[in-house]
């Protein structure tokens, strides 16, 4: 997988804190020419936790568009799986992996819900052409 740092909405983002909902610190301009990533390709949307997350109860992410850059009056074009505290963690598996389905409006971003008063927990969010997980695939068994 390669990264781009104009394609990073979080980098290392805390989430730490009580309960709340928090967008990206940047937005991707699907305008601009520095997101002509895997060129006739989808794009991905991944989101790891980068610090493991400690003392809430569950995180949640949504990739999310809007006609505005601050992400005001958003659409949500998909919404990740509430992640359990103990399965937050840097070395488990990502908080969202997806492609980025269609999208009409001009910026994209990702919010992040946390239930419970966080004790850890930081995220880093990437738009990318491919990601390391690999698909499943059952070997030839010759019949």
């Amino acid at each position: 997988m390669i990264t781009d740092a104009q394609l990073r909405p979080s980098q290392a983002q805390s989430l730490v804190g009580a309960a709340a909902t928090t967008v990206s610190t940047n937005v991707i301009d699907l305008l601009s020419p520095a997101t002509n990533v895997g060129r006739g390709r989808a794009r991905k949307a991944l989101v790891t936790a980068v610090q493991t997350f400690a003392g809430g109860t569950s995180v949640q992410v949504q990739l999310l568009q809007s006609a505005n850059a601050d992400l005001s009056s958003p659409d949500v074009l998909a919404t990740g799986n509430t992640v359990a505290v103990a399965q937050a963690t840097s070395a488990g598996p990502p908080l969202m992996d997806i492609v980025i389905p269609d999208n009409t409006k001009r910026y994209i971003g990702f919010r992040y819900t946390t239930v419970g008063t966080m004790a850890a927990g930081a995220v880093s969010a990437y738009i990318v052409a491919d990601t390391d997980r690999q698909p499943y695939l059952p070997s030839n068994t010759g019949f």
